[in-house]
């Protein structure tokens, strides 16, 4: 059987004191004196005693506690971000709590209002990709928690976003394809109802508008970015009568999808094949040829 929690309470008739006063005592105030305090701690240790914080939470209506919440754990992208985010926590006195949606909308929302009930002082968000009606983020707002969003943007130009320039960085991913010399270049496009991926599309054309390359809608294909979704679109892509030299994916993961099908059929990359990913997962250093990526700075985010 599982031995009983000793209380404040118990503590205080064991050193003939008040419960208050083994609390302040606990919680180092410098109200107490050094030697109640060294006695309450002492015996607090001898009788194992641990602070309730649920407790202490209703007292002071704060948990000390943040919910985060990512599409998924196991990607180095949000492993990064959770790093960052339990550092600065830890640090200011702060812990963790981590959801995980594996971008289904649903649970999403059972995500949040879980954080809710568990009374944390705020949430941070990256959404899923499924996310296309924030209303319910105005209802946790109404609530009165703190929430931050990260990665993926939203619409709502009021709510507090920390994020990098998906146009810009897909800008940049495609023009270094077309420096090197590629001139049909297709795009692994994540959902579009995202805003995030809808600003890599854009910059991906805007590379190709301002270096005189036709936009071919038929090189542009929206995607789960997973890396079965890549192996597939790559698989049908080379098999039409003009095939692409090159590919700009949104995610590391479906141009990793890409690349392992166009080693199948003994394509070289990047000798006969360009490609860019977005986000530096860690694999991205590590397949054979290494995967030109953008950097999110993920930790720094």
């Amino acid at each position: 059987m599982a031995k009983r929690r000793i209380t404040i309470t118990e503590l205080a008739i064991e050193l003939n004191t008040t419960a208050s006063t083994v609390s302040r005592a606990l919680n180092g105030h410098n109200s107490i004196s050094k030697v109640m305090k060294d006695r309450v701690i002492e015996l607090a240790k001898k009788r194992n005693y641990t602070i309730n914080r649920m407790a202490s939470n209703l007292r002071t209506g704060k948990s000390k506690i943040l919910g985060v919440v990512v599409a998924r754990v196991n990607r180095d992208f949000f492993g990064n971000c959770i790093a960052g985010i339990e550092e600065v926590a830890r640090a200011a006195g702060y812990s963790t709590i981590i959801c995980q949606t594996r971008d289904i909308l649903a649970e999403e929302r059972k995500c949040i209002f879980t954080l809710i009930e568990s009374n944390v002082d705020g949430i941070l968000i990256s959404t899923s990709a499924k996310t296309d009606d924030l209303d319910y983020f105005n209802e946790v707002q109404r609530l009165g928690v703190p929430i931050i969003f990260f990665d993926r943007d939203t619409k709502n130009p009021n709510q507090n976003k920390v994020i990098v320039d998906d146009k810009f960085g897909a800008y940049n991913g495609v023009c270094h394809l077309i420096d090197q010399g590629y001139k049909r270049i297709a795009h692994l496009a994540g959902p579009l109802h995202s805003k995030l991926y809808k600003e890599r599309k854009k910059g991906y054309i805007k590379a190709l508008k301002e270096n005189s390359i036709k936009i071919d809608e038929s090189l542009i294909i929206e995607g789960p970015m997973t890396k079965d979704f890549g192996y597939e679109t790559m698989c049908s892509f080379m098999k039409i009568p003009n095939p692409p030299d090159a590919l700009f994916s949104a995610s590391d993961y479906s141009a990793l999808g890409g690349l392992i099908y166009l080693k199948e059929i003994d394509v070289k990359v990047p000798d006969d094949f360009g490609i860019v990913g977005f986000s530096n997962e860690m694999f991205t250093s590590i397949v054979t040829p290494p995967l030109t990526t953008i950097d999110q700075h993920s930790k720094k985010i």
